[in-house]
């Protein structure tokens, strides 16, 4: 019969030697991948420099944040009012930015006034449509392609790398769809509009207009934005010329 306190000791050897096996299994794999990555062909693009730039672009570029650079705090979601306030409770802080462009604005009225005329929101109202958040969502992926592109087209990244920089990160975040490199086509994200000047549609705006005019299907109607630059006008008028050709 094994007394209790013998038992006990002999738990903990066995878990702490089970933890040994675990360390030295990842530091095992860790070498391997490193030896790996050092013993690859000189003309290959360099594994190490690709999987920092894009283990960077996970963390920073993806998801929604503040945009004060001393704070940059994960946005995941947001309830109710599109003027958002970085909530000091939840560790933010507290500057007031739009939920859809996600611009930093000066106090809480210029925020709302802002939200009513930003041209990234698709309803222009203070309160986000429905289904929230997926339309939101569908906002900010848009916006996270755009960064993605800009950063990996910036000194930040070596020309001969981005390529294979920018196919990683097609293959790791598949949820922001980004088009295969070098692919001319419109990520969909739309362009700030200066508040003085007219308000012009955004892109899915438009595309649901052209849809309610009869004028073509969600593919035509992207398709003709993109020719015409996203004008809802003119591009009316290409797909009213191709019906009559």
């Amino acid at each position: 019969m094994v007394s209790e306190s013998t038992f006990t000791k002999y738990e903990e050897c066995m878990s702490e030697r089970a933890v040994i096996v675990t360390q030295k299994a990842c530091e095992q794999r860790f070498s391997e991948r490193i030896k790996t990555l050092q013993q690859q062909d000189p003309a290959e693009p360099n594994l190490i420099q690709v999987d920092k730039m894009a283990a960077f672009i996970g963390e920073m570029l993806i998801f929604a944040r503040c945009p004060n650079p001393q704070c940059e705090i994960q946005m995941l979601d947001f309830e109710a009012c599109s003027a958002i306030k970085c909530d000091p409770a939840q560790g933010g802080c507290g500057i007031y930015f739009c939920a859809w462009c996600l611009q930093r604005q000066e106090d809480r009225g210029k925020c709302h006034n802002h939200v009513r005329t930003c041209s990234f929101n698709p309803s222009g109202n203070m309160y986000p449509p429905q289904p929230h958040p997926q339309i939101w969502k569908t906002v900010m992926n848009e916006l996270a392609r755009k960064r993605v592109k800009e950063y990996i087209q910036s000194e930040a990244v070596p020309e001969t790398l981005r390529k294979h920089v920018y196919d990683e990160c097609r293959k790791r975040h598949p949820e922001i769809q980004l088009q295969h490199f070098g692919q001319v086509v419109s990520d969909g994200y739309r362009p700030i509009v200066d508040v003085r000047a007219p308000r012009q549609g955004g892109y899915e705006e438009n595309i649901t207009a052209l849809m309610n005019m009869g004028l073509a299907n969600r593919a035509r109607a992207e398709q003709a934005l993109e020719v015409m630059q996203n004008n809802l006008h003119d591009a009316a008028s290409l797909l009213l010329a191709i019906q009559h050709v």
